[in-house]
């Protein structure tokens, strides 16, 4: 069983304040599910991480990553799959926005 997958888990539910139910919940899981995977009876297969990274709000990648399903890759990537991911859940017009911000953040740098 992924322990990394289960701490990686309780800790997102941590920091969010939530239960596993809410997580089942927001997932479309049952508790069922939720509590094998969290208790190590179950590995997470691939529709279960999906549903959990649309109630996490994260990218399905990185889920399966942490899952096993897909192979690690450099630190570099995953922020590069983080940041596009965010991007495409943004209207064209909050991604012009960011890309904007983020070009204004790079010519800053370059000043220091």
């Amino acid at each position: 069983m992924n322990k990394q997958f289960q701490e990686w888990i309780e800790s997102e539910l941590n920091n969010r304040g939530w239960r596993p139910a809410d997580l089942a919940n927001k997932a479309g899981l049952s508790q069922t599910a939720l509590s094998n995977v969290l208790n190590g009876h179950r590995n997470p297969g691939p529709a279960f991480c999906r549903a959990v990274a649309k109630a996490l709000v994260v990218s399905p990648e990185s889920v399966f990553r942490l899952a096993d399903i897909l192979p690690p890759i450099p630190d570099n990537e995953i922020r590069e799959e983080k940041i596009l991911y965010a991007l495409n859940q943004l209207s064209s017009t909050a991604q012009d926005l960011a890309i904007a911000a983020v070009e204004g953040m790079i010519k800053g740098d370059k000043k220091k």
